[in-house]
């Protein structure tokens, strides 16, 4: 079809045959014209979503948003090329399934029954919140506590080079071919988008130095490999390692790329622990997907068996060391991407979630974000047989509730206040600041139900100082008790000072050594913005020492630079930081541009 009126012509003919059909296999009695409508209408959507995926004009629509790109965001015409061809598959399919679907367009114009049910989250709740819990016998506190190790936000650069630009004019830099910025237009719209998201605009040259550089480059494998040689020395019981483990050039990062950062993370747990034989017979290492672990960053189709087996079923393999101890839950990771296991021969239960199932930016969830997967049919039924059979319960994942869609924390925080005389511990990252999730009661937002403590990232990225955490436990009730935040200054160590120092412990922070106390830590937290010097010392700690002006009291310390953190915080995705914010969303502008 070329001309207009051939194509005219081939859409009038093609109705009239949908229209002549829907006649055909409907009884036109009064009481079926309501179906005759709907076919004709499902026919005709179908027919219009049929022409939608042939993708028509595609091409021409990457390569304006390419410009777009270029023009406004200040980003390399290579940067903006590969990350759109990247992603714009995955979101016009979306967008072409869910809402140019019959089922959406004839519902929604009213012309057919609903062909689906949307989940009440009040009713799902009432129900839930509504049935008796199961208690045991008390457990008496015992006099041992054990360690978790926890890692988060590795952003391991394979490709990392010391002496490289370390502020160049691409997203990630610190490499042999990082290009040096161009000289910027002061009243250009890509210099004013650079400023307001806190960019580097020094056109002064910088360079990585031999373990790091604080701002737009990744992890090099020798600081990382340092991270855990450290952390061995302290025996862990366990390590939790919550994803992320892939640098941040994601406009042109492979499946294999991701997979070789993966192997280079477990090849350097491995070798730590071959150097502290009693830690490796010992530890157990429980590791979960970050949101950069695909292809295209947080983007799996859960639709597309094939797609998600092949990609789980590799990365099971790489991570086969540390989860082949239990057959199940190396069974169930490699099928789902999630997994739970009994730690030893405790009543202890980790449960790793698999984060793509309610990720914002995965657009595959466009067509339907109503737990894909079923992850959260799987989690109900562990948490209740968990409830059964007197266990304990830690919950490790990378994105965490606040951070997810809308239907799946309401969804989330629904089953953590109902289990919460069970979950005694969460364990997120993905921010990559120093940080925690204060989740409220489904329908008492004066009560605390769970509190998820975010780990700050290894990797440098962003301007913050390598970190990992080491946590106490009571070895008999699995309450937490205390951590010791563990920090490279990066600063020091390239200037030949190198040092993992404690940069603080939990207890020094609120006061007393038992981090189940919940309400406690709640009304501790609620002084920021009131208690300057806990104010500052939160924020100065929350960047991973990212901004040492905190702590100079010479500056005054503004409403701006407290009430987003203190928002963020507590907003566990039931619309709870719109109240805090006095009724508009309040972000850090930087994380737009996290890739």
């Amino acid at each position: 079809l070329e001309s207009e009126t051939e194509i005219v012509d081939y859409l009038k003919s093609e109705l009239e045959s949908i229209l002549i059909e829907s006649v055909k296999e409907s009884n036109l009695e009064a009481d079926h014209h309501d179906s005759f409508i709907c076919k004709a209408c499902f026919k005709g959507a179908k027919f219009i979503q049929d022409i939608a995926k042939l993708k028509i004009g595609v091409k021409q629509v990457k390569q304006v948003a390419s410009v777009i790109c270029n023009l406004a965001l200040h980003l390399r015409k290579e940067v903006c090329v590969g990350a759109i061809d990247l992603y714009a598959d995955s979101l016009l399919d979306g967008l072409i399934s869910r809402y140019i679907s019959p089922a959406f367009i004839c519902t929604e114009i009213k012309l057919c029954q609903p062909h689906y049910t949307r989940l009440n989250h009040t009713e799902f709740a009432e129900k839930l919140l509504g049935e008796e819990r199961v208690y045991h016998k008390y457990i008496e506190p015992s006099n041992e506590t054990q360690t978790i190790a926890h890692v988060s936000d590795t952003h391991i650069d394979l490709k990392y080079k010391e002496g490289a630009l370390g502020n160049c004019d691409e997203p990630l830099c610190c490499r042999v071919d990082s290009p040096p910025k161009k000289k910027l237009d002061s009243n250009s719209v890509g210099t004013f988008f650079q400023l307001n998201t806190k960019r580097n605009l020094s056109e002064e040259k910088k360079y990585g130095g031999k373990y790091g550089y604080l701002g737009d480059c990744d992890l090099p494998t020798v600081t990382l490999d340092l991270l855990f040689e450290d952390l061995m020395k302290k025996n862990p019981e366990m390590i939790f390692l919550t994803g992320d483990n892939v640098a941040h050039d994601t406009w042109k990062t492979t499946l294999e790329d991701a997979l070789a950062a993966t192997r280079a993370l477990v090849y350097s747990v491995i070798r730590s622990k071959d150097a502290n034989p009693y830690t490796y017979k010992n530890t157990i290492v429980y590791p979960v997907f970050g949101n950069h672990e695909s292809r295209v960053v947080d983007q799996m189709d859960f639709k597309n068996s094939t797609f998600k087996e092949d990609f789980n079923e590799k990365y099971g393999e790489v991570y086969r060391p540390f989860l082949e101890h239990d057959p199940q839950a190396f069974e169930s990771f490699k099928k789902n991407g999630f997994y739970t296991s009994k730690h030893k021969d405790t009543n202890l239960r980790v449960i790793g979630m698999n984060c793509y199932n309610c990720d914002q930016l995965n657009f595959f969830l466009i067509k339907n974000s109503t737990d894909p997967g079923d992850q959260y049919v799987w989690l109900e039924g562990v948490l209740r047989q968990a409830e059964k059979d007197n266990e304990l319960v830690y919950i490790i994942g990378h994105i965490t509730t606040g951070a997810w869609l809308p239907d799946c924390s309401k969804r989330f925080n629904a089953l953590v206040d109902r289990f919460s005389h069970i979950i005694k511990g969460q364990f997120f990252g993905h921010s990559h600041k120093d940080e925690m999730k204060i989740i409220r009661r489904y329908f008492d937002t004066t009560s605390t139900s769970s509190i998820a403590f975010l780990a700050p990232s290894a990797t440098t990225y962003g301007g913050h100082h390598p970190s990992y955490r080491l946590l106490n436990y009571n070895n008999s009730t699995m309450d937490l008790m205390d951590y010791d935040q563990y920090r490279m200054n990066l600063t020091s160590a390239n200037a030949g000072e190198l040092n993992w120092e404690i940069a603080y412990k939990f207890s020094d922070f609120y006061g007393f050594k038992n981090m189940s106390r919940l309400e406690d830590i709640k009304t501790k937290f609620e002084t920021v913005g009131q208690d300057e010097d806990f104010t500052r010392k939160l924020l100065f700690e929350f960047t991973a020492w990212n901004n040492p002006t905190l702590l100079d009291k010479e500056i005054p310390l503004k409403e701006d630079d407290w009430k987003g953190f203190k928002c963020r915080t507590l907003d566990d995705g039931m619309n709870t930081v719109d109240e805090c914010a006095g009724g508009s969303h309040s972000f850090d502008s930087n994380d737009i541009i996290q890739w």
